[in-house]
């Protein structure tokens, strides 16, 4: 493992930490779609940066994260700002 990869894993780790001691809301949820987000992106930068011999099941699973923050993010939205319960 490389140096920058053991910093994205610490602040990856703090930055966890700080989501479970914030209260509900915006803050939290914005925490959580930006721990979200850059799981997918870390994803994409592994593939481009070693370069797998077969990617496309790498760029899937980072696409199926992106979707996945996406929804997250959607719901947050309504329901912090919207003030909607999604259902």
């Amino acid at each position: 493992m490389t140096a920058i990869w053991r910093r994205y894993l610490l602040v990856g780790v703090l930055v966890a930490a700080v989501y479970v001691l914030l209260p509900l809301g915006r803050g939290r949820d914005l925490v959580y779609c930006l721990i979200g987000a850059s799981g997918a992106v870390a994803i994409m930068v592994g593939v481009r940066r070693y370069r797998p011999n077969h990617p496309v099941g790498w760029y899937l699973i980072a696409a199926g994260t992106a979707a996945w923050v996406l929804g997250d993010a959607l719901y947050a939205w309504y329901q912090d700002v919207v003030l909607i319960e999604p259902t």
